[in-house]
């Protein structure tokens, strides 16, 4: 606590000494003198300092040939009237009087005066000419109309002397005068002032009333915890207070409601939300705050509020300093109770603490402001917010805590229940093991042949789906900026590139494809996934289902495929949202386990270090007969082709295979189903994540480059690609010609297709290329790859493996990469 307020009073200090060294020029007996004032340099002026002041006069221009103006009398303003000495006497708040100053400028161009809300109604006049009158200067409280109407008003010199003119009536407020600081600049900087203020202002509101009515929220969720309900409103009443002062924007949306009521709803805010205030300190620390001081507290501004609503504006506005001094004291006293709970080790005493230090540092650099000590910005509805926010974080903090418990607990509790009754469910099937045995024999079988169907259709709708993805890319690429042609060829390729991802997805059932392994963060993946679109378009059909998670941290990195990994995650989320008809809660999670070899539900597992995904819901469940055929593909018990095609559990399947891990499913009917994923993990560190690199980085100067594929489009379409980048294809549809081609030319790099119907196959193709160039570099191509296939080439010398259908960006950065020795 020292070291908070010594590191206060050193910035305190700092921003003392950094008080700027050239000040604006100041009024001075009632003339200013700008002449060497550069408005578009040196910004606007605050019109501070002593004006002229004629007490119970109202005077125009002309109205100063026929007085004294020698012996005129000065006030300084900014500042109220009430105490300043008229004619050797001190005048109260009520009354009415003319301020006058001159100023002196080398100004013809436009100019403007940014005035704020006056005490309470004025008239001002700029060389003889009534500009603006805000409700009715009178000489009475009959003849005077009180209104509140910041604005900014602009003139033009007609000389080097401008003479201004305020005449201010007050019958209605406690205090009269000119109060706050009236700007002099151009137009241009006065509005951007004041929108700047009005931003500001409306940022403050809109933070303050959204946690107001987000702890309102919570009130609502647990009745109990009062303290959100005091402090809700408590930041509802400051909110609306908030937009009631400084520049009073209220007063643009509901310009016709009455000045009493605008003071009304000011004075209500304040006594009301010191109210709401001590009722959420005593809430929080009822031991340390006395209830007999929080019922007084509670009567005092109660009895305020009463006032403010029975009586006119002229009477209520005298309990104003009376309740300032109550709501010091009041702070005082929740300074004290915060120390004495910080002393007692209260939850959240210190984070109220903190706050309270920082709301003492904007009370006091306001006082320094307004002292002329500091030139700096009013920090004091800062402080508020950040006094409110820490309060809201320590109520969020607790009502967190609380549910935290209570759903470890009804976890937990319910996980052991589905634990037992799942191995009951066992022990009664233990006679129908072996048969269960077969079925799963059967159905590996099953999942073998459709794999190999996948695997043999892949290449060819892979190398069919690259004219879909790459040549709306070449188009793009071409088009002007605007064309009409670019939103339809966008969602071609991303048609495409989706169609791509389905055929992924059967040569990961298949386990047929070539798996891009990296080692990856576990918790990236599934932050990556539930930040997706195709995540955020599930939940918008699901609207009563919500995802929560429990990311452990530090998890142990792993190794394996990050599109596999988040076709697995968005398969069982899927599922567990679509069980749910009626809404509920999917839980996420993830840890790090040593795990001892023991039989899982579908298959052994082997001792080791395992990372494991759980996804747990609240649906319908499986059957019990169901769950061997859960992973069969094409099997799903909802209706073919409107949630689905049947593969999903399959992929799940096919990944986890890939992954050399192991899956584990509890379920019951009627109460839910968690599936755990156990991943190995690896000791190899997090490698950093690529960026995308704009199309001048992939451009080559005119490379020869070797293109060997049997299909005559995939050639053509990967010749348009390399030109389009700048390279220099020569292209071959076989490997006998590619050979003789390489017999001929010198190329830099061949791009070699892996499936070769006629003659040699690209391994082959391969090894004849490298048996002619040693030293030739190579990336492997194809739609479908088998996996053996590839890494033979890659354990010869050949470089990266591109999957079809390819982004221009994909290819060009590998070509990039190969001919570089990267």
């Amino acid at each position: 606590m020292t070291r908070s307020f010594l590191l206060l009073l050193l910035l305190l200090s700092v921003m003392a000494s950094a008080h700027g060294v050239t000040q604006p020029p100041r009024v001075v007996d009632g003339i200013i003198d700008l002449s060497d004032w550069n408005f578009r340099v040196d910004g606007p002026v605050n019109l501070e300092g002593s004006y002229e002041f004629y007490w119970q006069q109202q005077l125009g221009s002309e109205g100063f040939f026929a007085i004294d103006t020698t012996s005129a009398d000065h006030i300084h303003v900014p500042g109220a009237w009430n105490g300043t000495m008229a004619r050797d006497e001190p005048i109260g708040g009520f009354g009415y009087a003319t301020y006058r100053v001159n100023v002196l400028t080398s100004e013809r161009s436009p100019l403007a005066l940014k005035i704020p809300d006056l005490g309470t109604s004025y008239r001002l006049i700029v060389d003889g000419k009534t500009l603006i009158t805000v409700g009715r200067p009178g000489t009475d409280r009959a003849d005077t109309t009180p209104a509140y109407r910041p604005t900014i008003v602009q003139f033009t010199p007609r000389s080097s002397r401008t003479e201004l003119i305020f005449q201010v009536s007050n019958f209605h407020h406690r205090l009269g005068g000119i109060w706050l600081p009236v700007y002099l600049g151009t137009p241009q900087q006065l509005a951007t002032l004041r929108e700047n203020q009005l931003a500001r202002d409306l940022i403050l509101f809109g933070a303050i009333l959204v946690i107001g009515l987000y702890n309102l929220a919570l009130y609502a969720l647990r009745t109990e915890n009062r303290s959100s309900l005091y402090l809700g409103l408590f930041c509802i009443l400051l909110s609306t207070r908030q937009i009631m002062v400084g520049d009073r924007f209220m007063t643009q949306v509901l310009p016709d409601l009455p000045f009493e009521w605008y003071l009304r709803i000011e004075y209500l805010g304040w006594y009301l939300a010191a109210s709401a205030f001590i009722a959420f300190m005593r809430s929080l620390f009822p031991r340390e705050f006395h209830r007999h001081v929080a019922a007084g507290g509670h009567a005092l501004f109660g009895t305020g509020s009463l006032v403010v609503l029975v009586t006119p504006t002229w009477i209520f506005t005298f309990t104003s300093p009376f309740f300032q001094l109550l709501t010091v004291a009041a702070l005082l006293y929740g300074t004290f109770v915060l120390v004495i709970a910080v002393r007692r080790r209260r939850e959240g005493a210190v984070i109220l603490l903190v706050a309270y230090v920082i709301l003492f540092a904007a009370i006091l650099s306001d006082i320094l402001v307004n002292a002329g000590v500091l030139n700096n910005v009013l920090l004091l509805d800062l402080g508020l917010f950040v006094f409110v926010l820490c309060q809201s974080v320590l109520i969020s903090y607790r009502f967190t805590q609380s549910f935290k418990t209570i759903e470890a607990q009804s976890a937990q509790l319910a996980a052991t229940n589905l634990r037992l009754r799942t191995q009951e469910k066992l022990r009664r099937d233990a006679e129908v093991e072996s048969e269960a045995l077969h079925k799963r024999i059967a159905q590996s079988e099953k999942m073998e042949a459709i794999g190999l169907l996948a695997g043999g259709v892949a290449h060819d709708l892979n190398n069919i789906l690259s004219t879909t993805v790459t040549y709306p890319e070449l188009a793009l690429l071409d088009l002007p900026e605007g064309s009409p042609l670019a939103a339809p060829l966008e969602m071609t390729r991303r048609a495409g590139l989706r169609a791509a991802a389905v055929i992924q997805d059967l040569l990961t059932l298949a386990r047929r494809g070539v798996v891009q392994r990296e080692v990856l963060d576990l918790n990236e993946v599934v932050g990556d996934y539930l930040a997706s679109t195709e995540h955020d378009a599930l939940i918008a059909e699901h609207k009563g289902v919500r995802i929560q998670t429990d990311l452990a941290e530090g998890l142990d990195n792993i190794e394996g495929s990050r599109i596999h990994l988040q076709k697995l995650l968005m398969n069982l989320v899927s599922n567990a949202i679509e069980s749910m008809p009626g809404g509920g809660t999917v839980y996420v999670t993830t840890h790090s386990e040593y795990v001892r070899a023991r039989d899982l539900f579908y298959m052994p597992i082997q001792s080791g270090h395992y990372v494991i995904l759980g996804v747990e819901d609240e649906g319908t469940g499986i059957d019990p007969d169901d769950l061997d055929k859960v992973f069969e593909p094409f099997y799903t018990t909802k209706v073919m082709g409107q949630s689905g095609t049947g593969l999903g559990m399959s992929v799940v399947w096919g990944v986890v295979y890939d992954q050399g891990g192991a899956i584990d499913v509890i379920s019951e009917k009627d109460v839910g189903t968690r599936f755990d994923v156990y991943l190995p993990r690896t000791n190899k560190p997090l490698p950093p994540r690529p960026e995308p690199k704009p199309l001048s980085e992939l451009l080559g100067n005119g490379e020869t480059i070797l293109v060997v594929d049997d299909q005559a489009d995939q050639r053509e379409l990967t010749r348009a690609v390399l030109v389009r980048l700048g390279y220099s294809p020569t292209l071959c549809a076989t490997g006998s010609d590619a050979i003789e081609a390489c017999k001929e030319t010198a190329f830099d790099l061949a791009l070699l297709d892996m499936i070769i119907d006629d003659g040699l196959d690209g391994l082959e193709t391969y090894k004849a290329l490298r048996e002619i160039r040693p030293d030739l570099k190579t990336l492997l191509l194809s739609g479908f790859a088998e996996t053996d296939q590839v890494l033979e080439a890659q354990r010869l010398g050949a470089g990266e493996f591109v999957r079809k259908p390819f982004t221009i960006e994909t290819i060009g950065t590998r070509i990039r990469a190969a001919l570089r020795g990267a």
